[in-house]
Order: C-alpha cells, then sequence, then structure tokens
C-alpha cells in the first residue's frame, strides 16, 4: 500500500522504561499528506510521578506544570484519529512507539499495529556522511529552526521537515540507485523498503542525468575537471620569499626569518635543480614544510609537472592542505593546483563492492552500509570512505 500520510510523534517522558512505571509527560504530533505538513498538535500530560530532575532540566517539565495538564486517556482520540491508515514516524522509532502502545493498553486500546518509519535509519540511509544522527545535530545540518529542543511539539516539528527533506533526496536518487537499494531495505527494521519501494513504483523513466556516469554497474556522480588557466610564478628566491620583509612576512603574524628554513629551500632548489637525491635532517621549529613547499611549487610552474609529495600521516597531509598550502597561496598571490592522494585502503572497490551486493547480505549492518555506499556513490567527489559513518565502523566491509 501506497502511504501518502504521515503522523511523526515524539513524546517526552519520565524515564526510559514504561513497562517499569515510566510515563509520558508530553506528546507532540504532525501531520504529514504526500509530503506536505496538514496538522500539528501538542499537549502536556498529566501523570502522578513525580519528574526526575534530570528530565526537568532536559525538558524544561516541572511536575507543577502537569497539574492542570489533560491525561493521556482523554487527548487519545486525537492521536488515534491521526493514526488511521497512517504510518506512525518518529525519530529513534522504537523508544517513541513503545511509550505510545503501553500507555494505549493501559487506557483500554489496541497498540499500533500499523506502518512504522523510524528517521533514525532513514537518516543514516540518504545521507551516510553526516557526523551524528541526533535530532538537534542534522536540523543543525540542514539549517532547521529548532528552538525548543527536547520539547515534543518542536521535536516532531523538526522530525516532520527533516522526514520531507529526506523524502525529497531519496526520489532525486538515479533510479539504478534505488533498484539496487531495495532489496537490502527488507532487512531494516523500520518500514523503509516500502518507502523505498513507493519511491521505484512513482518513478517515470527518467532522462539522462549529465550528472551521473557509470562505473561498471553503479551510478557514480560524474565529475567535470575543469581545465584552469596557467598558474604564474616568479623565480624562485629564498630572500625575497623567506626575508624579513619577504612574501611570508606578509601573511604570518609575528613572523621571524629563519635561516636554517631558507637554507633547507635553497638546498631543496638546488636538488630539483640538479635533479638529485637530498636527505635533510631539521630540527624542530625550522619550518620544514614551507621550507620543501615553496621551491617545490616554483618547479611544478616551470616544468608544467607535478611534484608529489609523500607525507607519514594523514594528518599531517590534511596540514599541509588547509593550513600550509593557504599560507603559501597568500604569500604567492596565486592558486596553488592541489590533489589530495591516500592509500588504495582508504578508496571503495567497486569490484569488490559488486561481489558483496551478489552475495546478498544478510546481517543488519551489511544491508544498511550497501545502502549508504549506493547512495554515496552518487555524490562523493573524492571517493575517500573516511566521509561515510557506517555502522559497526565499516567493519561489515573491511573498511575498519
Amino acid at each position: 500500500m501506497n502511504v501518502d500520510r504521515y503522523v511523526v510523534i515524539d513524546v517526552e517522558t519520565t524515564g526510559n522504561r514504561p513497562t517499569a512505571g515510566d510515563q509520558i509527560i508530553e506528546v507532540g504530533m504532525t501531520v504529514i499528506e504526500k509530503m506536505k505538513v496538514v496538522h500539528t498538535f501538542s499537549s502536556l500530560v498529566y501523570t502522578d510521578r513525580n519528574i526526575p530532575l534530570f528530565i526537568e532540566q532536559l525538558t524544561g517539565i516541572r511536575s507543577e506544570d502537569l497539574q492542570d495538564a489533560p491525561s493521556f486517556e482523554a487527548i487519545v482520540p486525537e492521536l488515534l484519529q491521526a493514526l488511521d491508515g497512517s504510518c506512525f514516524v518518529a525519530h529513534r522509532a522504537d523508544f517513541d512507539l513503545q511509550f505510545i502502545n503501553v500507555a494505549l493498553e493501559n487506557a483500554g486500546y489496541s497498540p499500533f499495529e500499523g506502518p512504522v518509519l523510524d528517521t533514525v535509519e532513514m537518516a543514516r540511509m540518504v545521507y551516510p556522511t553526516l557526523d551524528s544522527y541526533r535530532l538537534s545535530a542534522i536540523a543543525q545540518h540542514f539549517s532547521f529552526g529548532h528552538n525548543a529542543p527536547h520539547r515534543a511539539g518542536s521535536d516532531a516539528h523538526v522530525t516532520a521537515e527533516i522526514l520531507i527533506k529526506m523524502e525529497e533526496k531519496l526520489r532525486s536518487l538515479p533510479k539504478a540507485t534505488v533498484m539496487k537499494m531495495e532489496p537490502f531495505t527488507a532487512g531494516m527494521s523500520s518500514g523503509l523498503q516500502q518507502l523505498v519501494y513507493d519511491c521505484l513504483k512513482d518513478a517515470r523513466e527518467q532522462a539522462p542525468d549529465p550528472n551521473v556516469q557509470y562505473v561498471r554497474s553503479f551510478p557514480v556522480k560524474h565529475i567535470e575537471l575543469e581545465l584552469e588557466g596557467a598558474v604564474k610564478s616568479g623565480p624562485f628566491s629564498g630572500d625575497t620569499f623567506y626575508g624579513e620583509k619577504g612574501s611570508l612576512h606578509q601573511v604570518i603574524q609575528n613572523y621571524e626569518p629563519r635561516g636554517s628554513q631558507q637554507q633547507m629551500a635553497e638546498a631543496v632548489w638546488q636538488a630539483f635543480e640538479n635533479e638529485q637525491h637530498l636527505l635533510v635532517e631539521a630540527a624542530t621549529g625550522t619550518g620544514k614544510t614551507m621550507a620543501y613547499l615553496y621551491p617545490a611549487f616554483v618547479k611544478s610552474v616551470e616544468e608544467n609537472l607535478p611534484v608529489v609529495i609523500a607525507t607519514d600521516t594523514i594528518a599531517l597531509q590534511q596540514q599541509i592542505l588547509e593550513n600550509d598550502v593557504p599560507k603559501l597561496e597568500r604569500a604567492l598571490g596565486t592558486t596553488v593546483k592541489t590533489a589530495l592522494l591516500k592509500g588504495r585502503d582508504h578508496y571503495l572497490c567497486v569490484q569488490k563492492f559488486e561481489h558483496f551486493l551478489e552475495r546478498m547480505p544478510a546481517h543488519y549492518d551489511e544491508q544498511l552500509m550497501a545502502c549508504q555506499l549506493l547512495v554515496w556513490l552518487t555524490e562523493t567527489e573524492t571517493g575517500d570512505v573516511e566521509e561515510l559513518n557506517l555502522p559497526s565502523g565499516g567493519r561489515a566491509f573491511g573498511m575498519s
């Protein structure tokens, strides 16, 4: 059944164990029809249980705030009317649905048994590179207003906005990607397979997307390399670059010339010029990185050839790209063209991934990761698997 109506629910509670007596103290609900918000509802809920200090501090809800609040039984008719024929949606759906069902049964009603969608699980699938899948983190990522976190009405509304955003993302994926994902969503803990199936059923034949190309059987992002104009560089001059009033002095606050740095740079330059090997041992504080970057850049421009700089650690690679190269660019007033290349273990082998999918992994982490990788291939510009936030750290695919 194609579900066009989603009821997003969030509850605030006195704890996390409904079967041990913890109770709902606030309910928030946002109703979505055809991916548009059509109704919102929120209410405090009376309980005779004391609210723990931690919950008070987290939500701002105090026991005295609930004295005149309606009982859960009083708001059940509105909840059941909204849920009838709808899909139950929540961020970490197991938590909210368990509380709702225990409360329904305590009030003499049957538990909800319709389709369920967990927005945490869906976010992990369609946004596989997010650092965190906490509600506030996802809201911040999309610049959604979330001025009252840990209040049911606000949390439900933000979750609804995130659901709409994710459904749009899912429908924007290449049809071939969604077709590959669909079998693996059968093992998801919520109703993602139905949503993915509905997206496939509704999808028309797509026109060729210029932003997509195929590697083996996988749609991947097409990267159009921009041919930049020629980069210019003056002749190598240690004094002009490293001197007391040199180029580095103009861009580094409190810069002090270091004779050892300039001496090393000139030795590097001579090694380039004479096509010789050079072994340098330099003390801490010499400024080694800038001592080889400047002559390497000048030589690269002169010869119109790349210079390869190998580092012992990825952290040093990042430092050079994010800290030292920008300084070099500012000092020279030009663009330094760079590319980052890591060891082969940092990149996805599409042949290995293809074999991984062919054996139809049955473990939950493997199925989720298969979907994440399929989505990621359509958007990554580097192919670096460190971009991903994989279940179990990627151990299921040997990426940890």
